[in-house]
């Protein structure tokens, strides 16, 4: 028996949506299995590996995504399940690109975009080409960035242990360190296989799966069960909060089952309704944010870590603050199944521009927050008038709906997520 993996990348204007498919199997059955999706999505299986195919969102097109879906109910996708809904938020007649089997690097997504709105609109593709290079040479002629996205493994950090100094305690071998654990660089309850820090000792690596990680586990433990992450030992299947039991159902099923312990807001009966998912593990905010700046910190290169030896005392615990910047979150259509972490480097001297930027992608969620080293400057962050010219320069976050976040509290607070529900028309 034979593992085989094949992605279906989908972009849109505003949205993109990686659909990852991994079977174990002989080749007949995977190739047949490629081509009923094909099949689903395109009306055909003659689809060329690595091609760009711009397609429009009939309805028809829509049908056909949920027969696959049901279809396929076997496979372990959850990005399959929501490609349907997918579809629909691209909005009827209008126009998105699908790649097959190739990963798309960033400056194609933009010029798949650019032919999108040509086909959708008429505006020609040189004009919008030239207005993201407007766009992202702003953040380029003032930024140095570093991204992984987890779909390959990668190590950031000397390979050799006798080489290796804690990038957080700055130990090395010879100092007591020891460096036998594997330090995710994002927690592997969030379903990152692939990134992998080095230089984080295993003292560290206990410290932070203790104490800091767990808080942010929890505060989105909900998603993971929604959208089936594989954690640090398997798939996450059943928490329990102070209100409700969420179980996702074996994979024959693939739905998952939510039990309410009160009255949702609205009327249940009828097309709209809202419920708050309550855990019974309170977290601390601030703990949230070290957590971010932890996901971060742990790919900066290390010829850069001497400008960030504040940032790993507070993160170590070893210093306190209780003034810290707001940071921002967005909830997008679709779901990464790999968490991708970017991290912005100011590469010049302009003290109005935040000397680091972390930008996390998990599930549904992108979080953006400035990655500290406790300089007066940074104060301004604090409020969110203090960030218009970060704003102004990263201009490729304003298509997103975007809410401030203060996490500088520490005291234990009860995570609380809210999901609100609408009768789909027929």
């Amino acid at each position: 028996m034979a593992s085989f993996n094949y992605t279906f990348t989908f972009i849109s204007l505003t949205d993109s949506c990686d659909l990852n498919i991994s079977f174990n199997g002989d080749v007949e059955a995977f190739e047949e299995l490629i081509n009923t999706i094909k099949l689903g999505i395109f009306g055909r299986s003659d689809v060329k590996d690595g091609v760009a195919y711009f397609m429009r969102s009939f309805e028809i097109l829509y049908a056909n995504c949920e027969n696959l879906v049901s279809h396929l109910s076997y496979i372990k996708c959850p990005q399959l399940r929501a490609l349907p809904a997918w579809i629909k938020n691209v909005g009827y007649d209008n126009y998105f690109t699908v790649v097959t089997n190739r990963i798309v690097p960033q400056h194609e997504s933009f010029a798949i975009r650019a032919k999108i709105e040509e086909l959708q609109f008429g505006i020609p593709f040189e004009q919008t080409m030239e207005q993201i290079h407007e766009l992202t040479s702003s953040i380029y002629s003032n930024f140095s960035v570093i991204a992984y996205d987890g779909h390959k493994r990668v190590y950031i950090g000397p390979s050799q242990k006798e080489n290796r100094r804690c990038r957080y305690c700055h130990r090395t071998q010879g100092d007591g360190a020891k460096f036998k654990k594997i330090g995710h660089t994002i927690s592997e309850g969030l379903g990152n296989k692939a990134i992998i820090t080095n230089d984080e000792c295993d003292e560290c690596n206990e410290y932070f799966g203790q104490n800091i990680e767990p808080h942010f586990i929890r505060f989105i433990d909900p998603l993971r069960i929604l959208f089936g992450v594989q954690g640090k030992e398997h798939k996450i299947t059943k928490i329990k909060g102070n209100n409700f039991e969420m179980e996702l159902l074996p994979d024959t099923s693939k739905t998952f089952n939510i039990k309410i312990f009160e009255e949702p807001k609205g009327d249940s009966h009828k097309n709209d309704f809202s419920i708050s998912l309550k855990h019974n593990t309170d977290i601390i905010p601030q703990n949230l944010y070290k957590c971010l700046v932890k996901y971060a910190y742990g790919i900066i290169p290390e010829d850069l870590l001497n400008r960030f030896e504040p940032t790993s005392d507070w993160l170590l615990g070893k210093s306190e603050h209780l003034n810290l910047p707001l940071i921002r979150i967005a909830y997008v259509n679709g779901y990464e199944p790999e968490p991708r972490i970017v991290v912005y480097i100011r590469s010049n001297d302009d003290s109005f521009l935040p000397y680091a930027i972390g930008e996390f992608h998990v599930l549904n969620m992108i979080y953006v927050y400035i990655i500290p080293i406790f300089t007066d400057d940074e104060t301004k962050y604090c409020d969110s008038n203090g960030w218009q010219k970060v704003l102004d320069i990263f201009n490729h976050w304003n298509c997103l709906n975007w809410i401030w976040r203060n996490l500088s509290s520490l005291q234990p607070q009860q995570p609380i997520m809210n999901f609100n529900f609408s009768k789909r028309n027929s």
